[in-house]
């Protein structure tokens, strides 16, 4: 049983590949321009980005692009990785007893693209 368990894991790790787009996955999920006003309620931060052609197309290095996410989906105890700051209770309907910051972290890549440490990241879970 544990050598067909392996085989299978073994064979889904070859076919993954094949199943990734060959875009960026933030590519696909909604995004906005800049702006909190932008965000929907109970919408939130994960990335940002600049877009040249897109949100007063600036021409210097802007993070004028929001990727956004709707936290619904997400299952009690289920994780969600958002730009510091952002909980689904930060934006009415206020439901703060739903989420907890789990981890704070930093990525050079997203949210902010900080060079240096700095705290962008927050691992959220929603806990009811």
């Amino acid at each position: 049983m544990k050598q067909i368990r392996l085989a299978v894991l073994a064979a889904a790790a070859l076919a993954a590949p094949l199943l990734l787009p060959a875009s960026p996955a933030s590519a696909d999920l909604p995004s906005v321009c800049a702006g909190t006003a932008n965000v929907p309620a109970g919408w939130v931060k994960i990335d940002d980005s600049w877009d040249p052609s897109r949100c007063g197309n600036p021409a210097a290095f802007t993070l004028n692009v929001w990727t956004i996410t709707n936290p619904a989906w997400v299952p009690v105890g289920g994780r969600l990785n958002v730009c510091a700051g952002w909980r689904p209770n930060d934006r009415p309907p206020p439901d703060s007893t739903k989420w907890s910051v789990r981890t704070i972290s930093w990525d050079p890549a997203k949210c902010g693209h900080p060079a240096t440490f700095l705290e962008n990241i927050w691992t959220i879970e929603r806990v009811r």
